[in-house]
């Protein structure tokens, strides 16, 4: 379950049982899947485009398989998911860190910032569907998301083990995507002497909006 929330987390404000009623991860182990719940409509569609298929945790082959959720309780959501293409098709590729050693109570999230943005441009919210910078209190960590693939590994390599903003020592990791980026990479430069540039991610690190606010999870 801490897999898969810190998986869902890095796109988003998840749901808080005091604020929305709701937990932010909901295991069905009858029916081995999962209800997760996002407080921003905008960061549940980014999640969905973004983790269809991805393997996370223990999941294996062909990964999660993610669609939408609607309560017994939740008014008939029919026409909303049927608009939900209409948006914009696609989102620009992102490029995700996740950062260890980050306690909520004492970073100043402001000079954390600013140490990641020294190495390129971070996200844009209205342009990539996610936070630039996602800080997880439950988990003493956070999400720094770039726009560059070369910005986040120079992040990375410059980042690791130091004092940032009243958080660290920073154990920095590429997220689940970013580490899928990489693999794919290293087969396509085996195969071919000159990959393509890194903003040239496939298609699964695009993001599009949608309707609904909850996703569920097969497989």
């Amino acid at each position: 379950a801490k897999d898969l929330w810190e998986a869902f987390a890095r796109y988003g404000d998840m749901c808080k049982p005091r604020e929305h009623g709701a937990r932010a991860v909901e295991i069905l182990p009858d029916s081995k899947a999962a209800i997760v719940n996002f407080a921003s409509y905008e960061h549940a569609c980014a999640a969905l485009k973004g983790l269809q298929g991805a393997l996370i945790g223990k999941i294996t082959r062909p990964g999660l398989a993610i669609s939408w959720h609607k309560r017994q309780d939740d008014p008939p959501q029919k026409q909303a998911v049927a608009h939900a293409d209409k948006g914009p098709k696609e989102r620009p590729p992102f490029f995700g860190l996740w950062v260890g050693n980050v306690h909520a109570s004492l970073v100043h999230e402001e000079e954390f910032r600013n140490a990641f943005e020294k190495y390129g441009d971070l996200c844009n919210p209205q342009v990539h569907g996610v936070p630039s910078v996602n800080i997880l209190p439950e988990s003493s960590s956070a999400f720094v998301n770039f726009s560059r693939y070369e910005d986040a590994n120079a992040a990375r390599k410059g980042l690791q083990g130091k004092l940032v903003g009243g958080a660290g020592p920073l154990r920095i990791n590429a997220s689940d995507l970013m580490q899928e980026y990489e693999q794919q990479q290293q087969a396509q430069q085996h195969h071919h002497p000159h990959p393509p540039t890194p903003n040239a991610a496939p298609h699964t690190f695009n993001k599009q909006p949608g309707q609904p606010k909850q996703l569920a999870r097969f497989g």
